[in-house]
């Protein structure tokens, strides 16, 4: 497991075909949009384009390989507990304005 802290329009690259971007983050939780692709599983490479709402506690499932859970909401801010084979590269960048 690796944890991110994530603040609105910032994107979360997992691996070379997967993005998760905070889309909406209130007290309540976060807004995330996936896009990309299913990785492993029977849905491996299936395209995805879907809005998910996550409180604290729940995990959201990317194919076997990749899982994300809400860990924490602090100052607008979502810590990410992210759940990904170990040679997954996962990064953070800004959404470009």
């Amino acid at each position: 497991m690796r944890t991110f802290f994530v603040q609105v329009d910032q994107i979360v690259q997992i691996g070379h075909t997967l993005t998760i971007t905070a889309t909406d983050i209130d007290a309540a939780g976060v807004r995330l949009l996936a896009t990309g692709q299913i990785m492993g599983g029977p849905d491996d490479g299936e395209t995805i384009h879907a809005a998910y709402e996550l409180t604290k506690g729940k995990t959201i499932h990317f194919g076997p390989h990749v899982a994300i859970a809400l860990s924490e909401i602090a100052d607008r801010v979502a810590v990410l507990a992210i759940f990904a084979l170990p040679n997954m590269e996962i990064t953070t960048v800004q959404h470009p304005k």
